[in-house]
């Protein structure tokens, strides 16, 4: 499963870019200021493995918190399977997942 989550959250970074440089065609409606935001945190990323940014900065980036809610609620539908999510930013998990999907975690 650990697999599949990963799968998930990384083909959402691909819609991130997508969305970003234009080239999204889908139904997804992403607001301006999102866009935004997650090209500023495309072109500033704060990566896990970098050993002078702490783990809190690189999950508090509204890429992750994106791409972590994506996974999450992908996970529930295909497998309805809860995934494990990090203390520091599973309220704003979980207020992406409801706002998505209008249900509760």
């Amino acid at each position: 499963m650990e697999i599949q989550v990963t799968c998930f959250h990384e083909s959402r970074h691909v819609f991130q870019w997508r969305v970003i440089t234009g080239e999204y065609n889908g139904t997804e409606i992403v607001d301006s200021l999102a866009i935004k935001k997650w090209s500023d945190e495309m072109s500033n990323y704060n990566s896990p493995t970098k050993k002078d940014i702490p783990e809190e900065e690189y999950l508090k980036q509204e890429i992750e918190i994106d791409a972590i809610a994506f996974a999450h609620k992908m996970m529930l539908e295909h497998f309805n399977v809860k995934t494990v999510l990090p203390d520091i930013i599973a309220n704003e998990v979980t207020i992406k997942h409801i706002k998505k999907r209008g249900d509760k975690l």
